[in-house]
């Protein structure tokens, strides 16, 4: 995977379950058991006509949740002040 492949988020929404459950991970924000700490979007999926891209969820060196962008209802991506201000300059 390749720096430029790589783009890092602050949180992620999904559509609710069929128990009413929506699906939302922010970093910094704990909820049941994980906190996580990065969440990152790239694209290296194989799909039917090319890549497509992945969200994972990341509580420390552990990926709590992974999955397509395309099933998630929305992505808050980190600017450029955010990831200088993290010290994560790339």
């Amino acid at each position: 995977m390749s720096e430029n492949n790589l783009r890092e988020a602050q949180s992620i929404t999904g559509m609710p379950d069929c128990d009413g459950e929506v699906l939302y991970f922010e970093v910094g924000h704990k909820r049941a058991k994980i906190c996580p700490t990065r969440i990152t979007v790239t694209c290296d999926l194989p799909g039917m006509y090319g890549d497509l891209e992945r969200v994972r969820v990341y509580d420390g060196d552990l990926m709590v949740w992974e999955g397509p962008l395309h099933n998630l209802e929305g992505v808050h991506y980190l600017t450029d002040a955010m990831l200088a201000a993290r010290g994560d300059q790339s």
